[in-house]
């Protein structure tokens, strides 16, 4: 299945592959979206933002 993701959807998805990765984003408080589990680790899912350019 795919998703359509960006400003187009609305969505922004990120990918957390590995037991590292996840445990990052636990102590940083990026769970707190919908997520789903997958294979390897979590998607995670976030409105898109808006008006927002380049990173924080």
């Amino acid at each position: 299945m795919a998703v359509i993701t960006g400003r187009v959807s609305g969505l922004v998805v990120v990918d957390f592959d590995s037991k590292e990765a996840v445990n990052y984003a636990k102590e940083n408080g990026l769970l707190n979206p919908p997520l789903v589990r997958t294979g390897r680790g979590l998607h995670t899912y976030f409105r898109y933002p808006v008006g927002r350019t380049g990173t924080p």
